[in-house]
């Protein structure tokens, strides 16, 4: 019998030959590699021929667990990574193809998130060809190819089409995930005549062995009525880095009132200067040290009106050179202050105490944004100052921990927390069945944080155990408990094991709790619509201990892809007991008008709430719309939260490409979020598209806009149509029907 991964690694060897049938111009050809790799296991001083010797890594293993053969190239954890080809001439690019690792057999061995080609002729003016987008749904609208992570290893040949362009230096930057492999690099020859590089794409400013400096977005949009930060990208890719100055040139009336370097506040060098005979307000920022990849964040203040457009330069100074100057649009814009909810749940979870003191006047600020809940991270201390200053203005409080994982740091040395073979030795995976006295003092911890707290919220996240189903059957310590309860298998122990140990944390967390108190809790990832890392089983645990599902949604931007998930959960629940975990940016960055529309899918399939992983992911354009979506669910919040999913036969749309869903309670008032995804909307030559929306009442109702608090129109059982107007800015619309008294 085959196995699994030899099956599939035979599939993937099989795909790399096929793609590069032709000529490998790469083949042979020296890789500059910045930063240098830094997986131990597979650094070797041969690692710069590695990706173009044609030999492909694991020949003589059953498996393709690259990262244990030096012949492959990886890095831990780096945000960016460059690799770069000099083909010695100009030759027609066809396309590029690299053998990637993903999968996601442990956590930190997925795809990366993106990759982009860049070429150039002259090693001088490099443009941006071609790229790829991890997805994490399959969509149909994507034009990128969808590659499944579902816990199996397997290095796939992706091929980036290069179109045909004339070139001699080849440059891959990708944005890992976690860590990153690659095992080989193919450059194919295309076909001739080529195009010219620069045909129908975008110049980008990138010098080889150089410091840079951009913009995330390429554009800074400054909030001109609260302070809201942005972030600034450097990266360093020479080989001896040393200090780098970063100058920031803004235009009049657009000054840098702070700016932050992880945790710490950087000082700046400030002068007037003139350039084009306009006035521009300079600043020096010097980084010691620096590292190949940091975000700088900052705060932008403005006197302009909303609207107003302007310019902006970025770049680097350094001992012998200066970067190219990157030119960069500026957009002054406001955001409209709102009251957070009463009823349903808004948070930034993972944000620190730390971040939140040095946002300017940041509880004002995160109130007029719409959020109701102060996250607290109780393990690094507690600051009662703070914590009774967010009470007292009215915020819920948080208590996030990541129980066991301190208990698995802190006692890392204790072998008596691992896993038991047989022949005595300990593995390196925590047992699911360990109960000692380090597991008892990892209760009391969270029971005394807890005490000390007394949040209104407490999210877990338990992500320990990830991979420790593959090796229980192996673990003595789960098959003695497997024997002493008589369970059937170990699948089952592993089910039982979950669910005592996240009763015993919620016992310990919520014992403080009286009848007086609501304190809701639940777990990362932990929800009807899995059995998390086959161990932690919601059902099982709601509603008697675990009392909201907490699915993760960290979907790019994919909000149609979030709305079906929540409906799928909510389906499964008799209540709106859902707090998913979204982000505005953990997998990769995408337009910010998504943010609004997957808030809006979440609380229209039925949330109670919506959390967000992480601050430091968030743009100033991914507040203003995250805001705008709070403001529109806040209306109709009791319907949100007291309703019931509409069914699909009492609520459709004409066209099949536009979504529709809502809630609706017993006495006849609904909300109703329709949307449109496809891109339909932007092909439209009006940029408008005009959808028929039906919806069976009882008895007359209002149509009511929750944009603006307009009334749409009046439907009736006899005539129950109303039309909604989508554009490219505004792909999903919420209305509100509401019975004619």
């Amino acid at each position: 019998m085959v196995q699994w991964y030899r099956l599939i690694k035979l599939q993937c060897r099989q795909l790399w030959f096929d793609s590069i049938v032709g000529t490998n111009l790469a083949l042979g050809k020296k890789c500059n590699l910045s930063p240098e790799p830094t997986y131990k296991l597979t650094r070797s001083e041969s690692d710069p021929w590695d990706l173009t010797d044609g030999k492909l890594a694991c020949e003589k293993r059953r498996d393709d667990r690259i990262w244990f053969d030096p012949l492959a190239v990886g890095w831990r954890e780096s945000p960016f990574v460059y690799i770069s080809i000099d083909l010695e001439e100009e030759k027609s690019i066809g396309k590029v193809v690299l053998r990637t690792l993903g999968g996601r057999e442990q956590r930190l061995l997925p795809f990366p998130k993106r990759i982009q080609i860049l070429l150039s002729e002259d090693g001088i003016n490099y443009y941006n060809v071609a790229e790829w987008q991890k997805m994490v749904v399959e969509s149909d609208d994507s034009a990128f190819i969808f590659l499944p992570e579902n816990g199996q290893h397997y290095v796939y040949p992706l091929t980036i089409n290069c179109d045909n362009r004339k070139a001699r230096y080849v440059v891959i930057k990708a944005e890992p995930e976690s860590f990153l492999f690659f095992d080989e690099i193919a450059v194919m020859e295309g076909q001739y005549p080529p195009l010219p590089v620069n045909d129908s794409v975008e110049r980008v400013p990138f010098q080889l062995d150089s410091p840079m400096l951009w913009s995330e977005v390429n554009a800074l949009w400054v909030c001109n009525n609260m302070p809201i930060f942005d972030r600034i990208i450097f990266s360093d890719l020479r080989t001896k880095p040393s200090k780098a100055t970063l100058v920031l040139e803004l235009p009049d009336g657009v000054e840098l009132d702070k700016a932050y370097r992880g945790e710490n506040q950087i000082s700046s060098i400030y002068n007037e200067i003139s350039l084009n005979n306009e006035i521009f307000n300079q600043y020096k920022i010097e980084l010691y040290n620096p590292k190949p990849y940091e975000e700088i964040r900052v705060w932008l203040t403005t006197n302009w009106e909303t609207g107003k457009e302007g310019e902006a330069f970025l770049y680097t100074q350094w001992d012998g050179g200066e970067q190219e100057k990157i030119a960069i649009p500026v957009f002054a814009y406001s955001i409209e202050p709102i009251e957070p909810p009463k009823r349903l749940h808004t948070s930034i979870s993972w944000m620190t105490e730390g971040f939140q003191r040095k946002w300017p006047n940041f509880f004002e600020v995160y109130k007029n944004l719409g959020f109701n809940a102060v996250p607290f991270f109780p393990r690094y201390g507690i600051h009662f100052d703070w914590l009774n200053q967010a009470r007292e203005l009215g915020f819920s409080i948080i208590y996030n921990e990541s129980p066991m994982h301190v208990m698995a740091n802190t006692f890392s040395k204790e072998q008596e927390i691992y896993t038991l073979y047989e022949d005595g030795s300990r593995g390196d995976k925590v047992s699911l069945a360990y109960r000692g006295k380090y597991y008892q003092n990892e209760m009391k911890r969270v029971a005394e944080l807890s005490e000390a707290l007394r949040p209104d919220w407490i999210f877990f996240d338990l992500e320990l155990f990830s991979g420790y189903a593959s090796v229980a059957a192996k673990d003595q310590l789960l098959l003695d408990r497997l024997a002493v309860e008589q369970w059937d298998s170990v699948p089952e122990a592993c089910l039982k094991l979950g669910t005592e140990v996240l009763t015993d944390l919620i016992l310990a967390a919520k014992g403080w709790v009286d009848e007086d108190e609501v304190t809701k809790l639940g777990s990362y990832n932990v929800s009807p619509h899995q059995i998390y890392q086959s161990i932690f089983d919601f059902q099982t645990l709601y509603p008697q201990m675990l009392d909201l599902a907490q699915p993760s949604l960290y979907y790019m931007g994919d909000a149609a892809g979030v709305g079906d998930r929540i409906r799928e959960v909510r389906l499964k629940m008799p209540h709106s007991d859902i707090i998913p975990w979204l982000t505005a940016g953990t997998y990769g960055e995408f337009p910010s008008q998504n943010m609004r529309d997957m808030v809006l899918e979440a609380f229209f399939n039925g949330c109670c709430g919506v959390t967000f992983y992480k601050i430091q992911n968030f743009n100033s354009l991914d507040l203003k719309y995250t805001s705008e979506a709070i403001a529109i669910a806040t209306k109709v919040e009791d319907i949100i939260i007291d309703g019931q999913l509409i069914s699909d036969h009492e609520l459709k749309a004409q066209n099949k490409e536009t979504r529709v869903t809502g809630l609706k309670k017993n006495n006849g008032e609904a909300a109703i979020l329709v949307s449109n995804y496809t891109g339909r909307v932007a092909k439209e030559r009006s940029g408008v598209v005009k959808e028929a929306i039906s919806y069976k009442v009882s008895s007359p109702a209002k149509v009511i806009d929750l944009d603006d608090d307009s009334i749409v129109g009046t439907i009736t059982p006899e005539k129950n149509k109303f039309c909604v107007i989508l554009t490219p800015l505004t792909r999903s619309k919420a209305f509100a029907i509401i019975p004619v008294e």
